[in-house]
């Protein structure tokens, strides 16, 4: 169908533009002032933004020093406001949120300028609730995960999403599309399971419009030129990831996942509920959308960000995101549609009205849910209250280690100028390793077995690298916490049990040696707190 002709905008359209230009504007503000003020940083952001500066300052990725589970691309990403706020002398978790919320405001922008190409935004009033409902599609994150992968992954995808779903009828210049294809392409990059979204997106396209020849566009050559690109880009620069890296995810990270695939959706059962109502609102209006073929498109790239997430076998919020993100967009679209539809068989003055009333009212939720997300973090567990204010009585440039399976600490650590002691983010090997040691004495089996041989490997390895850790960087303290099955928030991997991380380290008689070395002088019913007693020369 053509993209309907556009009307000159009436003296109250345009009053009702600025009213929703204002409001926009008003809420950017508002969620702005949360990220960058009063959210507490996020410990992944916050690590990869220090494993960043270390490699800046000459640290070889995924080498002895610095064993990294993210592929290159996110660190590398993160080397851009740690320089910025080198240079400018700011905090880099500021500098990351400023960065990142530029790029939000960039990727709604072509969003809406898509949309608006399309004939979906058409009016001041539909244009202002599009840019609306987009900026709560790409914000809707939490404080703390700002910034993640998969919020980066949505803000570069969406763009390619929402032409390739418009097409043909809008028809941008070449050099933009190969930039779309190139974004998206860095968007899959970041989270390689997630190009499912893609896979699934693509393959609704083809079955709709049935021609082959829509595989040739330039944006999804520009797309898989990207991946090829970084693949062959990573086998130069970052070769350790893939020949040991890999390998050890592959072996022990599975532990973390807790959950199989279905329970993760029946997790969801909300998500579930909305996508199912919105997929037979598709089947209901399909006669009377301009666009059926992009929303069906759409909602498979849900279902694809939907498997991705569930392959993972993890409940984790962050993770959710991408999937919750378009589920969202398809629901923009959708109404979009309809709101058109709407206003090609209607007159201009009886629309104005109820299409004013429908993008307020649902604008509103959006405020809302957009406003709880991001609410600051004011109140804390007893536990972390406890470490922040540990690892803060420390004067900067302290190094320090925390001995841990849970992620913790590092967003102090990089906000309180202190110096990581341990090559790990966290023990992400360790999970595995024991549960595979109780299914060797007769308990329950692991969920993947390893031989004998690659557990007394990895289990050297583990205990080695801790111990040459403490004894190359000897790090002025360390925070050991209780793995216990009584506590809220258990460690990772090893769920319902608990477990003495220090009576497994001391079965190495070299962790044994140097942990000699070492006093606890603090602690509570969470943690304990070691400091070193003596120092010694360490030989080059």
């Amino acid at each position: 169908m053509d993209v309907p002709a556009k009307q000159p905008f009436s003296p109250a359209e345009r009053v009702l533009a600025l009213l929703g230009l204002a409001t926009v504007f008003a809420v950017l503000l508002d969620i702005s002032l949360y990220l960058l003020w009063f959210a507490h940083p996020g410990n992944d952001q916050a690590w990869l933004l220090y494993a960043a500066g270390r490699m800046l300052a000459g640290t070889t990725l995924y080498g002895p020093a610095l064993t990294e589970t993210n592929p290159p691309l996110i660190i590398w990403f993160s080397a851009i406001p740690m320089l910025v706020a080198r240079w400018l002398h700011l905090f880099p978790i500021v500098v990351l949120r400023g960065l990142v919320s530029l790029m939000i405001f960039a990727s709604v922008a072509w969003c809406w300028r898509i949309l608006r190409a399309a004939g979906l935004a058409a009016t001041p009033i539909m244009g202002c609730f599009a840019v609306l409902a987009l900026l709560a599609s790409e914000l809707a994150q939490h404080g703390n995960d700002f910034g993640q992968k998969e919020q980066l992954l949505i803000v570069f995808l969406l763009p390619f999403l929402l032409y390739a779903a418009a097409a043909p009828r809008v028809r941008f210049g070449w050099g933009e599309r190969v930039a779309m294809g190139l974004a998206a392409g860095l968007a899959v990059s970041f989270k390689p399971q997630d190009i499912l979204i893609v896979v699934f997106f693509e393959l609704a396209l083809l079955i709709t419009s049935r021609d082959l020849r829509r595989l040739l566009r330039a944006e999804l050559l520009a797309l898989i030129l990207t991946v090829v690109t970084y693949v062959v880009v990573v086998r130069l620069l970052a070769p350790l990831y893939l020949s040991h890296t890999v390998p050890l995810l592959q072996d022990t990270y599975w532990a973390f996942g807790d959950m199989t695939a279905f329970q993760v959706v029946r997790a969801r059962s909300g998500f579930n509920t909305v996508f199912l109502l919105t997929f037979v609102a598709l089947l209901v209006f399909r006669k009377r959308l301009h666009g059926s073929t992009g929303l069906f498109a759409l909602l498979m790239a849900t279902v694809g960000a939907a498997l991705a997430f569930a392959i993972q076998n993890k409940n984790w919020p962050y993770q959710f995101f991408p999937q919750q993100a378009l589920l969202c967009t398809a629901i923009v679209w959708l109404l979009l549609d309809l709101a058109t539809t709407w206003a090609e068989r209607t007159r201009a003055g009886a629309t104005l009205i109820p299409l004013t009333a429908l993008c307020t009212a649902l604008s509103f939720p959006a405020f809302f849910y957009v406003g709880h997300r991001h609410a600051p973090l004011v109140s804390q567990s007893p536990d972390s209250e406890f470490l922040d204010k540990t690892l803060a009585a420390n004067p900067p440039g302290t190094t320090v280690f925390i001995l841990s399976i849970n992620l913790m600490g590092t967003s102090d650590v990089l906000s309180d100028g202190l110096l990581w002691s341990g090559r790990y983010i966290h023990l992400w090997m360790l999970p595995a390793l024991v549960r595979n040691e109780i299914a060797l004495s007769g308990g329950p089996p692991a969920r993947k077995t390893l031989s004998a041989r690659r557990l007394q490997q990895l289990s050297e390895l583990q205990r080695s690298d801790v111990t040459d850790d403490l004894r190359t960087r000897q790090p002025t303290e360390v925070v050991v916490p209780h793995c216990l099955a009584t506590t809220e928030e258990p460690c990772q991997g090893l769920y319902g049990m608990s477990f003495d991380i220090l009576a497994w380290f001391r079965r190495s008689p070299a962790f044994a040696a140097e942990w000699a070395n070492y006093q606890r002088v603090d602690g509570d019913a969470f943690f304990d707190v070691y400091r070193r007693t003596r120092s010694q020369s360490v030989k080059p």
